[in-house]
């Protein structure tokens, strides 16, 4: 990182990494730190992800443990692009506006579509 708190990053158009990474996540679903390595073949993951988001793209992420090993992870999960968030109707139930997987802290429903139900109870 840069002196003035600017991250340096590799634009995506200009970057076979960046593109492959995206690529892996274009599925919108969740996906470890370790899968993604392996299947980009990129060991710094976490960073990756960051330059996307800095190319303009919303990724999720999410602290992961296992109540048997008691093993941590990260999970990251490509939601949509910055340009995309006006695009989008808000969500019924909070109004926040998100992708059809929205965040369930905005609204604390837990389940894809929960938030009309949620707007229909409260009538």
């Amino acid at each position: 990182m840069a002196r003035n708190g600017i991250m340096h990053h590799a634009r995506l158009d200009n970057s076979p990494r960046l593109k492959k990474l995206l690529g892996a996540l274009s599925d919108g679903k969740w996906h470890s730190t370790a899968e993604l390595s392996h299947r980009c073949h990129n060991y710094a993951v976490g960073t990756s992800v960051s330059e996307l988001r800095a190319n303009g793209k919303l990724i999720e992420s999410r602290h992961v443990r296992s109540e048997i090993s008691g093993e941590r992870w990260f999970e990251y999960q490509l939601t949509m692009d910055k340009g995309q968030l006006t695009t989008r109707n808000p969500c019924q139930g909070c109004g926040a506006y998100y992708p059809h997987n929205h965040d369930t802290t905005l609204c604390g429903v837990e389940a894809v579509g929960a938030c009309a139900r949620v707007l229909e109870e409260r009538r």
